[in-house]
């Protein structure tokens, strides 16, 4: 086993409890020998241990010695074959048994809070055929194009039930069809591309080496997370904030959203809106200084800037290094090395044109070429 492996030992990380160790066979192929379940645990398995994929290998050795279970073995192998062929947006998941069902996980009625989601489930029905305290369901979401997560969304739940799953709305009581709730192809679409927002260089679609955050603290707040079932509830409740905090002075919650409100001017607020997941009229108000904001609406507000901060920092440092480039091989060289208009390119670097991803790929190609000369 060990003398097929060519090379050393990789490891793809997408965050600090979300990562794969893998060796190179002499064919080419990835062998697993640690890979983490991160953010897979709550979704049942969508096939059994015993069930083969076309073109993945089963696990050397115990698949749960690994740290996974056979499903979550083969969606990172995967996900590290698509890497490897370049196409690291494009992991095949169609071809994983039952990844077209809707994903679904189970949880059990062990909370007041829980049980009194079925109250109108229960009406009606005979003490045996109600849900009972400790009794197992399955929770599930609808499909990102059918409804936006908001206040009056369904809350889909569904009674365990191996023979037959029916999906309602814990909330009316309303059946829900299994065709609109997301699958495991599309809850998992992005799994590896998930954002670590504790660093640098860690967002949707960047790779390579993270740098630290430079963090000024302006004020601090005590928050719920393992002890308030926090990640529990950011999955049964669609709540992705769900969080208890315990407040803030004031005068305190007042000069951080003074502070917030100043910085948010240098943004437009449709850019605001969409990064932040706020609708713009209330971005609106805000930058005018009306209403009182939630403190959940000044969270995403103020997590909002830091991405676009971080955005446009890394904006201005690319187009330091086009700019240095073109004092050193010259304006001419450089669009002809990467294939774009000069007239374009000028106006880029004055900042009076953005750079579409297209050209931004084409000139790092450029620069990472004379780099290498």
């Amino acid at each position: 086993e060990l003398q097929e492996v060519l090379e050393p030992l990789y490891c793809f990380a997408v965050s600090a409890k979300r990562y794969v160790l893998f060796n190179i066979s002499k064919q080419g192929k990835p062998i697993i020998r640690k890979a983490s379940a991160h953010g897979l645990g709550h979704l049942l398995p969508p096939y059994d241990e015993n069930i083969t994929t076309p073109g993945v290998p089963a696990p050397i050795g115990d698949v749960y010695s690994l740290g996974v279970t056979r499903w979550q073995h083969d969606l990172w192998f995967l996900i590290i074959r698509a890497a490897q062929e370049a196409t690291p947006y494009q992991v095949p998941l169609q071809y994983l048994t039952g990844f077209k069902k809707p994903a679904v996980s189970r949880y059990a009625a062990n909370t007041p809070v829980l049980l009194n989601w079925f109250q109108k489930y229960n009406l009606g029905l005979t003490y045996r055929d109600q849900v009972k305290p400790f009794n197992f369901f399955l929770t599930s979401k609808l499909q990102h194009n059918i409804s936006s997560v908001t206040d009056d969304s369904p809350r889909v739940i569904a009674t365990y039930n191996p023979l037959e799953t029916k999906f309602f709305n814990r909330d009316t009581g309303e059946e829900i069809q299994s065709e609109k709730l997301s699958t495991y192809i599309e809850t998992l679409s992005k799994y590896h591309l998930h954002p670590e927002m504790k660093f640098i260089n860690a967002d949707y679609t960047e790779s390579g080496i993270t740098e630290r955050w430079h963090i000024l603290v302006t004020d601090v707040e005590h928050i719920g997370k393992e002890a308030h079932r926090w990640e529990e509830r950011s999955y049964i409740e669609d709540d992705e904030d769900a969080l208890t905090p315990y407040g803030l002075t004031p005068e305190t919650i007042a000069i951080r959203n003074e502070n917030t409100r100043f910085e948010s001017q240098q943004f437009g607020v449709r850019k605001l809106a969409n990064i932040s997941g706020i609708d713009a009229a209330t971005i609106s108000r805000f930058r005018r200084g009306l209403g009182n904001p939630s403190k959940e609406t000044m969270i995403k507000i103020q997590t909002g800037l830091n991405i676009l901060d971080n955005k446009e920092q890394k904006k201005s440092d690319f187009l330091s290094s086009v700019e240095e480039l073109c004092k050193r091989i010259g304006l001419r060289k450089l669009v002809d090395e990467a294939g774009i208009d000069a007239s374009n390119l000028s106006k880029m670097i004055k900042g009076q044109r953005s750079i579409s991803a297209v050209v931004k790929i084409k000139l790092q190609g450029a620069i990472d070429r004379q780099n290498s000369i």
